[in-house]
């Protein structure tokens, strides 16, 4: 993958567009992973809120874009390939559970002795089960639930993918400006620093200046070597998203919160209803009810109807003919209490994991929007207040020394 030009004169959130772009993402991405998506982007983004110069490379390593990279991760991750897998598996239920019970075929001979002389019989049967409790249709049914839900299950498990691999993504960004502005903001102090000796020197700045610039300038040192760290890290973690583990990758795009819409706008959408883990646990709720229906309907035995040809060996010839018959199977040792005991608890299970969705998803949303808020307000305080000041301060302490 080839390294793409860095634009570092701002610090935030460029990633917003390329990394929620349905295109990219599941047509169903839940809107509540969006939200956690969105509030994490702004929080990263008070991390660089200053303007950048040049970005230091650090250690050497391949460059990413976000679209290349999320691409990629979500071809190679082994959780979806698991959930592809379950999907087939899913399909292959549905048509199981549509197929009717196999017919058996049986031939049996008959012989019968009279002074000593055998008359044989042989007989050709076909017996065929016949379901008429309506139980195929209820297992159909459920099992069309269960593959609604796996596939539900499939685009949360996408959406979450997705969202993690751009939170590593947009972190080990941050680890690059971070260090970079660190960096940046070193070689100002050391030039300042230079100024402040001369005027030592010459007796014009006193000696607590010098010593405080030298101790300011050992701290953002080591401000400086704990961002390098952080950026190694975050490279490979970038490294194993993309199932390269032990191989450093850099986050080639930027971040800004320059063009960034208002809460509302980002979070719209965002509602619970939507989410597709919830809509999954509804539909695992449905083939419950179908399972315990179907239970209810055990004691009704099946059909099987019996048909086939006879032929007898008389003296001289050998006689055709037929056999028919209708036969039930007596559920008196199993009348399906015990599965309709099982598919009951299978229900409960399934509402309580539908309540605890429910729950969590609804604070999930919530709790995200505040975030989003609190960080986004923050960032742009900062970029607002603080910036501005930082760079004039330096400006001017620089100034003043190199004038005397």
């Amino acid at each position: 993958m080839s390294s793409i030009p860095h634009d570092t004169s701002n610090c935030g959130l460029k990633l917003l567009q390329p990394v929620v772009d349905r295109r990219r993402l599941p047509t169903r991405a839940p809107p509540a992973s969006a939200s956690r998506f969105v509030a994490m982007l702004a929080l990263l983004s008070i991390w660089c809120p200053v303007p950048l110069a040049a970005q230091n490379p650090g250690t050497p390593a391949p460059s990413v874009a976000a679209n290349a990279y999320l691409s990629h991760v979500l071809e190679v991750d082994p959780g979806l390939a698991a959930s592809r897998a379950r999907i087939a598996g899913s399909v292959a239920d549905v048509e199981a559970a549509g197929l009717w019970t196999n017919p058996s075929i049986s031939l049996d001979r008959e012989e019968v002795f009279e002074d000593g002389r055998g008359q044989p019989e042989h007989i050709v049967r076909v017996d065929l089960p016949v379901e008429v409790s309506g139980r195929r249709a209820l297992q159909v049914e459920s099992a069309q639930h269960d593959l609604s839900a796996a596939r539900l299950d499939a685009t949360e498990r996408r959406s979450a993918t997705a969202f993690s691999a751009m939170q590593a993504f947009l972190a080990a960004a941050a680890a690059r400006q971070r260090l970079a502005i660190i960096e940046e903001f070193h070689a100002r102090l050391a030039g300042l620093l230079d100024s402040v000796r001369a005027r030592q020197s010459a007796g014009d700045a006193s000696g607590y200046d010098l010593v405080r610039l030298e101790t300011e300038l050992t701290a953002l040192g080591d401000r400086a070597a704990d961002a390098r760290r952080a950026l190694d890290e975050g490279r490979l973690r970038v490294g194993a998203w993309m199932g390269r583990p032990g191989e450093p990758f850099d986050a080639a795009d930027d971040l800004s919160i320059h063009g960034l819409g208002t809460p509302e706008e980002i979070s719209r959408g965002a509602t619970v209803e939507r989410r597709p883990a919830l809509e999954a646990a509804r539909h695992r709720v449905a083939a419950q009810r179908l399972d315990v229906d179907a239970a209810r309907r055990a004691w009704i035995p099946f059909l099987v109807l019996s048909g086939g040809a006879k032929t007898a060996a008389l003296p001289d010839d050998t006689a055709w003919g037929y056999v028919a018959g209708i036969s039930l199977d007596l559920p008196v040792f199993q009348a399906g209490g015990a599965m309709k005991k099982r598919a009951t608890a299978d229900l409960q299970r399934a509402e309580a994991d539908l309540a605890t969705v429910e729950r969590d998803a609804s604070s999930e949303v919530t709790r995200s929007r505040h975030a989003l808020e609190g960080a986004l307000a923050q960032a742009r305080a900062y970029a607002v207040s603080q910036i501005p000041r930082l760079d004039t301060l330096l400006r001017r302490a620089d100034v003043s020394y190199r004038e005397g």
